[in-house]
């Protein structure tokens, strides 16, 4: 068990470094869109039919594939002003915390799913110039979520953040070796 365990916890740790790559490649695809869009649309008086609700889609994207990561490193917003007040029940209050993290994600992620049950299944597309399904959109926040309860539960039972376990990440974030 132990060893299942730790191994879900490893493929966890990959595929939240996986998604933290992909969102670093949609902000660059974002802002290439973006600038390709001004240049046509102001230099060469041809604006494109697409780019917005692509620059859209992409920015929901980057957020949900991100915010796994987020968590995971406690990069996330937080208020500690009672942590700052309150320096030796530290491990109280990031524990509720943490809890109200896996009970509000959890909340979201179930609703998101459901969502995209029902998108899913009823054919819903986007009304946007180019219509496509739903769920290929929305399917993202309900990883975002929950990956992120994942990550809020994991954290109840670390002392701090949890490093990546990817070099190319931990290089990139100057996070060291891997826990």
């Amino acid at each position: 068990m132990n060893a299942l365990l730790k191994g879900g916890r490893a493929l966890h740790d990959v595929i939240t470094d996986i998604g933290y790559i992909l969102a670093a490649i949609t902000i660059t695809l974002m802002g290439a869109v973006y600038c390709m869009e001004v240049v046509l649309r102001y230099f060469f008086n041809a604006p494109t039919r697409w780019s917005t609700e692509t620059v859209a889609n992409l920015m929901l994207v980057t957020i949900f594939l991100a915010a796994p990561h987020a968590v995971r490193s406690l990069n996330h917003v937080a208020v500690s002003l009672i942590v700052d007040l309150f320096p030796s029940r530290a491990r109280l209050v990031n524990a509720i915390m943490n809890s109200a993290g896996v009970l509000l994600c959890g909340f979201v992620t179930y609703l998101s799913w459901n969502e995209n049950l029902r998108q899913y299944l009823g054919s819903v597309e986007t009304v946007t110039n180019f219509p496509i399904p739903k769920w290929w959109i929305s399917m993202w926040i309900t990883y975002g979520f929950g990956s992120s309860t994942l990550w809020y539960w994991r954290l109840l039972f670390e002392a701090g953040p949890v490093r990546p376990r990817l070099s190319i990440i931990r290089a990139a974030t100057g996070q060291g070796a891997t826990q």
